[in-house]
């Protein structure tokens, strides 16, 4: 697996810039970039192991429902649109989710391929009794037809984290 890495905040240094030390740091940031080769199962294994289909917490369940696809509309390039996905935590029975959990990060895995998005206040979320929805776009270019493993870190109001995940879920595709 590759993972990108930026050393460095580069908003945080531009902010600290002057304009005689601005196309310095630019052309120092860029070459902060560089790989590493990760594999898969030292992200996949421990998050799948903590990770739970179901949780239950003061007689409540939770567990995720999902969709997943990719565009291919005519008016799509021809590749098709990236990856969109909409995951939702259901409770059972009907509660205000958002009083037992907020959604910390989301994270799509596909064999050795990871999509994580990180969520905080200015997340947009839909909420319903029983249903919180995130939406997500902009994600690669997997394959219509694979499936991923979705896996949600949610965290409470105490500030305890949890993991649910939902795995092998249908990359679908419109047309």
């Amino acid at each position: 697996m590759r993972l990108k890495i930026l050393t460095g905040d580069l908003n945080r240094m531009q902010e600290m810039r002057t304009k005689a030390n601005y196309r310095w740091l630019s052309v120092f940031a860029t070459f902060l970039t560089l790989t590493i080769e990760i594999p898969a199962s030292t992200i996949k294994e421990p998050l799948m192991n903590a990770a739970a289909d179901t949780l239950t917490v003061d007689s409540v369940t939770f567990h995720l429902s999902t969709y997943i696809w990719r565009d291919f509309q005519p008016i799509t390039p021809p590749e098709g649109k990236p990856l969109r996905a909409n995951i939702e935590i259901v409770s059972d029975p009907p509660v205000a989710i958002e009083q037992y959990f907020e959604v910390k990060q989301i994270r799509l895995q596909y064999q050795d391929q990871v999509w994580e998005v990180n969520l905080d206040a200015n997340s947009t979320l839909r909420r319903q009794p029983g249903r919180l929805k995130v939406s997500l776009r902009g994600g690669p270019l997997w394959e219509p037809g694979k499936t991923v493993d979705v896996i949600v870190k949610l965290q409470d109001p105490k500030g305890d984290t949890y993991w649910l995940q939902a795995n092998d879920q249908p990359i679908r595709s419109t047309f």
